[in-house]
C-alpha cells in the first residue's frame, strides 16, 4: 500500500534557474525556494526566518517553466518529498531531502517585469506596449480548487483527485 505524500508551500525562487542537460540530453531544472515562516524572539515579539527548500522539475515541464523561475519571483508548489542516499568514495553516507515538483503557480509579473524578462514586447520609443496583464492565478498546468465549508468533504474531493479513496 503506498502512503501519501504530497507538500504544498509558497515562497520566492533564490536564484535565476538555469536549463540543464544530462548527458543523456534529459533536460531539468534544480533550484531553491526561501520560504518564510513566523519566529518567537526571546523577548516576545515576532520575527521571522527563512526556510530553503530544494526543487527539481525535469524534461517539458522544466523546458515550459525555466523562463518563469527568477530570482525573487514568488511561486506555490504542489510536490513529493524525495530522498536521495548515497555513499561518497571515502564511504560516508549522505542522505537529502529534496521535493519533486508536479504543480507550480505563479505570482503575476508586471508590464516592466516581463519586458525586463523578454516575456514581452516594448515599443519602438522603448515604452510598454497595452498588452493585458498575466492572469494572477497563472499555473503550468490546472489545480482544483477545494471551496466547500466542510473540511472533510475537501479532504476526500482532494483524495479522490488524486486516486485515493475513503480516506475518512
Amino acid at each position: 500500500m503506498w502512503d501519501f505524500n504530497q507538500v504544498i508551500f509558497q515562497g520566492r525562487v533564490t536564484e535565476d534557474v538555469k536549463l540543464k542537460e544530462t548527458p543523456n540530453g534529459k533536460k531539468y531544472c534544480w533550484f531553491t525556494v526561501a520560504n518564510n515562516a513566523p519566529k518567537k524572539n526571546q523577548d516576545g515579539s515576532y520575527g521571522e526566518y527563512a526556510n530553503f527548500f530544494n526543487l527539481m522539475i525535469f524534461e517539458d515541464y522544466a523546458v515550459r517553466n525555466q523562463q518563469k523561475l527568477f530570482k525573487g519571483r514568488r511561486v506555490m508548489i504542489v510536490g513529493k518529498l524525495i530522498q536521495n542516499k548515497w555513499i561518497d568514495t571515502n564511504g560516508g553516507k549522505h542522505d537529502e531531502l529534496k521535493i519533486k515538483v508536479d504543480r507550480m503557480i505563479f505570482d503575476p509579473l508586471t508590464r516592466e517585469e516581463k519586458i525586463k524578462r523578454g516575456l514581452m514586447p516594448a515599443n519602438e520609443s522603448g515604452q510598454q506596449m497595452n498588452v493585458p496583464e498575466e492572469n494572477p492565478l497563472e499555473t503550468s498546468e490546472a489545480i482544483p480548487v477545494y471551496e466547500t465549508k466542510d473540511f472533510e468533504e475537501n479532504v476526500s474531493a482532494f483524495a479522490n483527485d488524486f486516486g485515493f479513496e475513503d480516506i475518512f
